[in-house]
């Protein structure tokens, strides 16, 4: 099941039918040719025409979207002194917006960046100030990548009862919240169950991963 459904995430297209973001639709089309390049050694290049043409038409919204962009770049390179870096010089940017939920969206790849390098006290250290900040701000999105980010580190850490117990929170704040759909946390649930080798509990969650399949863009509308 597992199996089948990181061949369903590899598999869901990119294309967008509406303008899900709201910003200038010339924009639009030029953000999904960026977003499909992304992992190409032009990636940053056209993330970082997509801001300067955002700033030509005075869309701030897409202007986040493009230095989100960039960021993402070097996390999809694997070169995290690289995000490190981005996430540094982009925020000061995301500080004076309103679409916070960007700025917590970088932040996501730096906390998980460490993770994926196993430096858990580091993740731990960003994490606490990440979460601090969702709560100060009421920021949904912050709040829900605080809990799933928490279980990532005790996922890394074999922890999985631990990891899977925060899956739960942000699961059930998701969807009491943020009307979120939440297959990628049911995902990770299912792995959970995997490893603890609850077998029916994970079919059933992995079976929602799959029947609620999303395109993670959808996770930073609007």
């Amino acid at each position: 099941c597992l199996i089948t459904f990181v061949v369903l995430l590899a598999s869901i297209s990119l294309r967008a039918q509406h303008n899900v973001y709201k910003i200038n639709d010339a924009l639009y089309a030029y953000y999904t040719k960026t977003y499909n390049n992304l992992s190409s050694p032009c990636g940053y290049r056209m993330a970082d025409t997509l801001f300067v043409k955002s700033r030509q038409k005075h869309d701030l919204k897409a202007q986040c979207i493009a230095l989100f962009l960039k960021v993402r770049y070097y996390y999809l390179k694997a070169d995290y002194i690289g995000v490190k870096k981005e996430f540094e010089r982009v925020t000061p940017f995301f500080l004076n917006t309103p679409y916070h939920q960007y700025r917590f969206a970088v932040w996501t790849y730096l906390v998980t960046a460490y993770i994926n390098q196993n430096k858990y006290q580091e993740a731990l250290l960003e994490l606490s100030k990440f979460q601090d900040e969702a709560r100060s701000k009421k920021n949904t999105f912050g709040i829900i990548w605080g809990f799933t980010m928490q279980g990532d580190i005790h996922y890394g850490q074999q922890m999985y009862r631990l990891a899977l117990s925060q899956y739960f929170k942000a699961v059930h704040y998701g969807e009491a919240h943020y009307n979120l759909n939440m297959s990628e946390l049911y995902a990770k649930m299912g792995r959970c169950y995997f490893h603890l080798r609850y077998w029916r509990a994970g079919e059933e969650v992995l079976k929602k991963s799959i029947a609620t399949g999303i395109n993670e863009r959808a996770l930073l509308q609007p």
